[in-house]
């Protein structure tokens, strides 16, 4: 029994901890498409480096994936704090036998 236990619990702090690196890079990646859209307006308005075009088509794939990536963490945020939140309640149930 006590096995059980002890695996049912790991299995969710290696879930927790998967999630918790998923997360991390959704973050690094929406801070990676931040810089690149600010990098393609101070191209496009300041240097005048690239055409129009090139720029709509650019900013719109840039908030495309910003809006997934928003919409994914949501739901990855959400499943880390569950698990975390369960890993807790987990504890103190084994402490307490």
């Amino acid at each position: 029994m006590m096995m059980g236990l002890l695996s049912y619990y790991s299995n969710k702090k290696i879930r927790g901890e998967i999630l918790k690196k998923n997360v991390t890079k959704m973050k690094q990646e929406r801070n990676a498409l931040m810089g690149l859209m600010k990098k393609i307006q101070t191209d496009r308005f300041k240097k005048n480096i690239i055409s129009g075009l090139v720029y709509n088509i650019s900013v719109k794939k840039y908030k495309e994936r910003l809006h997934d990536i928003k919409q994914e963490l949501q739901v990855l945020e959400d499943r880390y704090l569950k698990i975390i939140k369960q890993i807790k309640i987990d504890k103190k149930r084994l402490l307490k036998k």
